[in-house]
């Protein structure tokens, strides 16, 4: 018989979580979302590959579309990054706010739907 804590434990909402995605060794991006699972969902959205092929910093392309892209949790420098930049109430609560982590080139507008470092899906 279920006790009254474990359907509490079953109805819960995971938190959204800081995760950050690392390329080649390299804290690239970090975004708000409720598992590691859904981060590496995220890192494998056409949209966002396009983002990152198309994004660079100091001249170098964030992604070379070979090298993986991996998931991490967040240390507390990143989570204060993240949270310092991708705080936007005008952003729907099911969309994904991505903060890069690197300083990024001068970028089209057709790669980076956001201004500056931070960008919404």
């Amino acid at each position: 018989m279920k006790t009254s804590q474990d359907m509490m434990d079953q109805n819960r909402v995971l938190s959204p979580v800081v995760f950050v995605l690392e390329i080649d060794h390299r804290p690239v991006a970090a975004l708000a979302v409720r598992s590691v699972r859904e981060a590496m969902e995220v890192s494998r959205e056409a949209w966002f590959r396009d983002e990152l092929k198309n994004l660079s910093s100091d001249g170098i392309p964030l992604w070379n579309r070979k090298t993986p892209i991996k998931a991490r949790s967040a240390r507390p420098d990143e989570i204060r990054a993240y949270s310092e930049a991708a705080p936007d109430p005008t952003v729907e609560l099911d969309e994904i706010q991505i903060v890069y982590l690197v300083k990024l080139d001068a970028t089209p507008q057709s790669a980076l739907d956001g201004a500056g470092a931070s960008s919404s899906r």
